[in-house]
């Protein structure tokens, strides 16, 4: 006869593994669509994303010009797919859309408070191994990086819920990526070298506009 501690371990063994294999399904959905990049290449997106999160005032303005702008054919195909993958649950909104449709699936609590979530989030998400940043199959110029709230003190996730109302506790931004040219001269760059050093700030400053322009964010949803 098999005890009740048997039983209790028989079924821990199952949740897990139900478990396990929820979350492999999961992975096997993002990547139909979405591939991870390279190790190469999320250190270079994090570093740029934390050049953004540094500055919440600026943050603010980017997800107020999003509201306020439609996004391109493009870009809804994109947000659709990724939601598609993500929520597997089929984007219910008509066109044309906007970043605000989207931030009706935050809690109202995480709606006020997302330029200062999603700074701190962009600041800190390197230096965590769950953040991941994934590339469209479908649209190469379009990336995703998925940013876990639990890191975060202050975030209490879920930030939202899916349309069938699964719990998210994280946070996708969607990008459009422009690859960096590495090792590429501009054209003042033997004039940059003979500058003094007082020259040295505004030499980080473009730098920091440079990194900056590698990652244009244009969507922000949440997601399980």
């Amino acid at each position: 006869m098999e005890s009740c501690f048997d039983d209790e371990v028989g079924n821990s063994e199952d949740f897990n593994q139900a478990n396990e294999t929820e979350c492999t399904m999961l992975k096997e959905k993002i990547m139909q669509d979405f591939n991870f990049v390279s190790d190469g290449e999320r250190s270079l997106v994090v570093d740029a994303f934390a050049l953004l999160g540094g500055n919440e005032y600026l943050v603010q303005q980017m997800i107020d010009k999003l509201v306020d702008t439609n996004y391109s054919p493009a870009e809804e195909a994109s947000i659709r797919l990724a939601t598609d993958n993500l929520w597997e649950n089929k984007l219910d909104v008509e066109s044309p859309l906007n970043l605000g449709h989207l931030l009706e699936f935050l809690t109202p609590l995480h709606q006020e408070r997302l330029p200062r979530i999603l700074a701190t989030s962009l600041l800190y998400c390197g230096r965590y191994e769950d953040t991941q940043v994934a590339v469209s199959s479908k649209d190469p110029s379009c990336r995703m990086l998925l940013v876990s709230l639990s890191n975060f003190p202050g975030s209490d996730p879920p930030a939202g819920h899916t349309p069938s109302g699964q719990p998210c506790p994280r946070l996708a931004i969607l990008y459009h990526w422009a690859s960096p040219q590495v090792g590429a001269k501009g054209p003042n760059q033997e004039q940059t070298r003979t500058r003094n050093n007082s020259r040295k700030i505004s030499a980080s400053l473009a730098l920091e506009r440079k990194m900056l322009s590698i990652v244009d964010v244009f969507a922000i949803f949440p997601c399980p």
